[in-house]
């Protein structure tokens, strides 16, 4: 993996050399617990179709406050991957700043189609994102020949 680090993202690379220092029994003992998480997570979905959260605990950074050195910020979708649940996060308007808020839909394992669905139904109550003044406001590249010039610049 050394020989090609360089091309991976630094959050990645953050996250990789955070389990450097984990031990096998640390390991078992995370599995273990995740195990024991998505028991209750399933039981929660025997009673709900769907939950619907925020995607980030406060006000988005924004993409200059990211960076490598803080590229383990919380977030709140990471359970979803690790328990294998179907997901989406989508817009769900601006703040006052006029940051993106994002929400999340997580349904119940095997619910993909809920969430796709679901996640529809909000896109049509929140509109879409004004993709042109984010990539302003964020100072992102606004179309796929930009975003190209800035990774090949990077």
């Amino acid at each position: 993996m050394t020989d090609r680090w360089a091309e991976l993202d630094p959050s990645l690379q953050a996250y990789a050399q955070a389990g450097n220092g984990i031990s096998r029994e640390a390991l078992l003992g995370a599995l273990i617990e995740r195990g024991e998480l998505g028991a209750a997570v399933n039981a929660f979905f025997e009673q709900h179709d769907l939950l619907i959260c925020p995607v980030y605990p406060h006000v988005a950074p924004s993409l200059a406050e990211v960076n490598s050195s803080n590229a383990l910020f919380p977030h709140f979708t990471a359970w979803c991957h690790q328990l294998s649940l179907p997901a989406a996060s989508l817009y769900a308007g601006l703040t006052a700043s006029r940051l993106p808020i994002g929400i999340q839909i997580a349904g119940g394992r095997h619910a993909d189609a809920l969430v796709l669905w679901a996640s529809h139904m909000l896109e049509r109550a929140f509109g879409s994102a004004p993709f042109a003044e984010l990539a302003r406001v964020l100072s992102m590249p606004t179309t796929a020949a930009d975003m190209t010039s800035a990774r090949c610049a990077s």
